[in-house]
């Protein structure tokens, strides 16, 4: 027995050796544990450090000055023509009838010279995709109107007009404000092409200087058409709407197609889309019968605004173990993937996969360093012609987070919910004086575009 110790003052209390023993082991054990944590940690986080600033580099950030107008297809807008006439019927009727408000001398019978006034109307205009080029619209109207004209020993004379008038131009798309594009008719090319044919008729004329008359106003509408018009805006087209400062989007290519009489536009962006190739954009989803418009976009450009909107700080990089967003949160998020998969479901065409992949860093403010993956599966489909996203589940490659199903509501997994229908959810096209609603009436996977074709109603 070794010497007995004293508890308090007066009670000795003897300790035998073997105990003593025990607790030094077990203060060894503890020291080991200590050391052996310290080396792991001492090796663990440098590394995940390292990888942690190796993914961040590898996300895609905006494309700053030119963008490479030959670079892939990102987004595709195709609208039927009849729509096209709807939203720039009245800044063609407007155009039209500016260029046909002239007074001219004609020449009549026997090279004649009379001072004529044109006062017309252009009515029931029309668009429609025609083969003259791969850019070319036709436009064909009706004519009303008054044409004034002093006829010897007559005087002067008011007679009715009516007639058509058809005419093909190219479009063109131009820069607007506020990132938006302005698809224009350049109808300063009609005479280049077809030129301006003009039918006319004159009432309340003698049937005589009717007949003399007439063909004189017909060549005076052609003309003035072909000197006077300017090119008109058709509409604006507004970039999607992904949440991002400074997202800029240009066409890359545009065709008009008779077959389907629509005009088919394909966009990239500032978003450095790492895969895909140029694509002839009569390959490019359409409208079907009875549809006006379609909207398409590759879904890995979605995952790329997600990284783009977490550098920019509209989507928070950290997190609690929890999920919750915090400036200084031990959870760092990156990127993994972002997919929308075709569903193939016969009962419901119009609902497909969503498929978001991420990981989950923790650096050592919290005393530990991991990362492990997660992954949230949901759908986006149709309802009632409009979009509805959905994330319902949700899993990780380790049981380490004490919550791991409050992730789910996230700011990270909200935003990228809703930004799988973001694309689809504004009105890309605009026109003064115009209103209309989109209705969704379709919803697949194709060609690795997500492709939305709707109705637009009042």
């Amino acid at each position: 027995m070794t010497a007995p110790r004293r508890l308090g003052r007066n009670i000795p209390i003897a300790v035998p050796k073997f105990i003593r023993s025990i607790g030094l082991a077990a203060s060894l054990c503890a020291a080991l544990t200590l050391a052996m944590l310290q080396t792991s940690c001492s090796t663990t986080c440098p590394r995940l450090q390292s990888d942690y600033t190796e993914a961040l580099a590898q996300e895609p950030t905006l494309i700053q000055g030119a963008i490479n107008r030959e670079g892939p297809v990102q987004f595709a807008l195709a609208v039927k023509t009849d729509f096209l006439s709807r939203l720039g019927q009245k800044a063609l009727e407007q155009a039209f009838e500016k260029a046909l408000s002239t007074t001219r001398p004609v020449e009549v019978a026997a090279g004649r010279l009379l001072d004529m006034r044109l006062d017309a109307r252009v009515l029931d205009l029309r668009l429609s995709a025609d083969a003259a080029c791969s850019r070319c619209l036709r436009v064909d109207a009706t004519l009303d109107g008054k044409v004034f004209v002093d006829v010897p020993v007559l005087g002067p004379q008011m007679a009715s007009l009516a007639g058509t008038l058809s005419t093909v131009a190219p479009l063109l798309i131009e820069p607007g404000e506020n990132g938006s594009l302005i698809l224009k008719l350049d109808t300063r090319e009609a005479s280049r092409l077809a030129g301006v044919r003009a039918s006319t008729q004159l009432d309340q004329l003698p049937p005589s200087w009717a007949r003399a008359l007439q063909s004189s106003v017909s060549r005076l509408v052609e003309t003035a058409l072909s000197e006077r018009l300017a090119s008109v805006s058709l509409t604006h087209i507004q970039a999607p709407d992904l949440g991002i400062k400074d997202f800029r989007l240009v066409p890359t290519s545009f065709v008009t197609d008779p077959g389907s009489q629509s005009v088919i536009i394909a966009f990239t962006s500032n978003l450095p889309f790492r895969g895909g190739s140029a694509i002839d954009p009569l390959t490019l989803p359409r409208p079907a019968d009875g549809q006006d418009i379609t909207l398409a976009v590759r879904p890995a450009i979605l995952g790329e605004a997600l990284a783009v909107r977490m550098q920019q700080g509209t989507i928070a990089r950290r997190y609690t173990l929890s999920g919750e967003a915090q400036p200084t949160g031990a959870a760092h998020i990156t990127l993994n993937h972002f997919n929308i998969v075709a569903m193939n479901d016969p009962h419901d065409p119009n609902r497909h996969g969503l498929d978001l992949g991420f990981r989950v860093w923790t650096l050592g403010s919290t005393g530990s360093c991991f990362a492990l993956n997660g992954k949230a599966n949901g759908r986006i489909a149709l309802k009632n012609g409009q979009l509805d996203t959905v994330l319902s589940d949700l899993s990780f490659s380790d049981s380490v987070l004490a919550n791991p199903a409050n992730w789910l509501s996230s700011q990270f997994l909200s935003e990228g919910k809703t930004i799988a229908q973001r694309p689809f959810d504004r009105n890309v096209l605009l026109a003064p004086g115009v209103a209309f609603q989109l209705k969704g009436q379709s919803l697949r996977v194709e060609n690795d575009f997500v492709v939305l074709s709707a109705t637009a109603g009042n």
